[in-house]
């Protein structure tokens, strides 16, 4: 009995082994791990008029079309030659229970897409910069919600100056609070910064035509923050839009292939060569 046990044993042990060997053994039929989503054409930069080299990434890692907001959108399309420019101010009281609030107090704008300003209430006041894009055909400005302690209200601006009172019915903390509660260091004033990306536009180191599309999608790329330029003489030139925290992400989409960029000033160049 005790023999055929050991037999018994021995042979589960072999089986054992060679389940083990084949297991970790190679599949002859299996190839190396995908790498499909990774893989981008390599970027040739000239060196001398390059600050940052801009990384091409998938396209499709870029939404188009979904605003956290607001949800699924379909933003029409980006206008040609537009610049982004303050649009004016909204300003007002802010009161709790009919009284002005304390200093300090936050009242925040975010707007379509991302861009976001807050600043903090001065005897019971507050007043912020208005974000709009100038066109060919005039000004347009860009919606946002305003906040302010628990207040929260969509805008659509129509003019330059708006007024706009918010009435709070709980008692809002300043941003010292805040502060002191989280220990977050948040500015009493953060204020909107625009600025510019451009550069030369070039495949196999010779400039693309004049009249080559750059699209310039701002952010997650809702519609309104999209831009439409023209290569003009080998350049293209775009807005960039910020705040006192830096600058938003710009992908750049010429002839097919997508360039990130990340602007970290008011006057950025990037130059684009297309293989």
């Amino acid at each position: 009995m005790t023999c055929r046990c050991g037999k018994w044993v021995l042979t589960w042990l072999a089986w054992g082994l060679i389940s083990l060997m084949a297991a970790c053994s190679p599949s002859p039929s299996a190839g190396p791990p995908s790498k499909v989503l990774k893989a981008s054409p390599t970027v040739s930069m000239t060196p001398e008029w390059v600050q940052r080299e801009p990384s091409p990434v998938p396209a499709e890692t870029l939404n188009l079309s979904l605003d956290p907001q607001r949800g699924p959108t379909s933003p029409p399309p980006p206008k040609e030659g537009c610049r982004f420019v303050e649009g004016g101010r909204i300003s007002g009281m802010v009161t709790y229970r009919g009284k002005p609030v304390a200093d300090g107090v936050l009242v925040i704008a975010i707007f379509t897409g991302g861009p976001t300003t807050h600043t903090a209430t001065r005897h019971g006041r507050y007043s912020l910069k208005l974000l709009a894009a100038r066109c060919a055909d005039g000004l347009h400005w860009i919606s946002f919600r305003l906040v302010a302690g628990t207040y929260q209200e969509y805008v659509f601006p129509r003019q330059r100056a708006l007024r706009w009172d918010i009435a709070l019915f709980e008692r809002p903390r300043t941003y010292k609070e805040v502060a002191q509660e989280s220990s977050v260091v948040t500015p009493a004033h953060c204020p909107l910064v625009l600025g510019r990306v451009r550069g030369r536009v070039t495949v196999r180191g010779r400039p693309v035509p004049d009249g080559t599309e750059v699209l310039a999608v701002v952010g997650a790329g809702h519609g309104p923050l999209n831009q439409t330029a023209r290569v003009r003489e080998g350049w293209y030139e775009v807005s960039s839009v910020g705040n006192c925290e830096g600058f938003m992400e710009v992908a750049l989409w010429v002839k097919g292939q997508v360039f990130r960029v990340q602007p970290t000033g008011a006057d950025e160049r990037f130059d684009l060569s297309l293989p």
